[in-house]
């Protein structure tokens, strides 16, 4: 009887297992799906993002409570809710840090630095930011990593911008790490879907910077590329517009 007893909890244990399992890869699918703000907005998006959170937490999912952080993460970045990213973040980051995915590590580190920028704390943005691209150098994946370093050059030129009183002091720099920003971006392999979302944004702000500096023929060349990237993308999105 006992024996019985004990194969009925190990199949139900099993059981349960395997459908918080199914219930966590779901939710993972879910909001990491590219159109999954779009088709769910904020609210329900970080609603999933917590439920995806709490459901790997009961599991010992802790990848999955990473991702479920990272998001909620963005998600308040892109709804300029800074003191929500920075609440999240010492927990994702030491749990990125635990799990070494440098993937989640660098974008964790890109939000927090421009969280930085936006509540005017510019010195340490930049050493976050540095941090940044440290970290996002151990990334395995080269289109992984050339992504958040161009993210994380982007962060800094934001931060060079936003801090300086007189731009023009400090031309050099900025345009650096614009130009870098957009490097990093050509180096994605050409058959990454995201490849010319993020090289038409960087050419559009570095068409805008050198234009901003009186550089105007190289300043139309890059807005003429990322026009051409943007008709690329609408030719093959249906009309969509990054």
């Amino acid at each position: 009887m006992k024996s019985v007893n004990l194969l009925i909890l190990l199949c139900s244990t099993l059981f349960f297992a395997q459908k918080d399992k199914k219930s966590i890869d779901s939710l993972y699918a879910i909001i990491n799906n590219k159109d999954a703000f779009a088709k769910y907005g904020e609210e329900e998006l970080l609603r999933l993002c917590t439920e995806l959170y709490y459901h790997s937490k009961e599991s010992g999912n802790e990848p999955g409570q990473l991702n479920a952080l990272t998001k909620m993460v963005r998600i308040y970045s892109e709804a300029d809710n800074q003191g929500e990213v920075l609440k999240r973040m010492p927990e994702a980051l030491a749990m990125a840090e635990k799990l070494e995915d440098y993937g989640q590590k660098s974008a964790l580190l890109n939000y927090e630095g421009r969280a930085f920028i936006k509540l005017g704390f510019y010195d340490r943005a930049k050493t976050i930011i540095d941090d940044g691209l440290r970290t996002a150098n151990k990334i395995p994946d080269s289109d992984t990593k050339y992504i958040w370093r161009s993210q994380l050059y982007g962060a800094t030129a934001r931060c060079i911008e936003d801090s300086s009183i007189d731009v023009a002091q400090h031309k050099q720099s900025l345009f650096y790490s614009v130009q870098k920003a957009y490097n990093e971006a050509k180096k994605i392999g050409i058959k990454n879907p995201e490849r010319n979302r993020f090289l038409g944004e960087r050419a559009r702000i570095l068409g805008s910077i050198n234009i901003a500096f009186l550089q105007m023929k190289e300043g139309k060349q890059y807005l003429l590329s990322r026009s051409i990237i943007a008709e690329t993308i609408r030719s093959k999105t249906f009309g969509a517009f990054i």
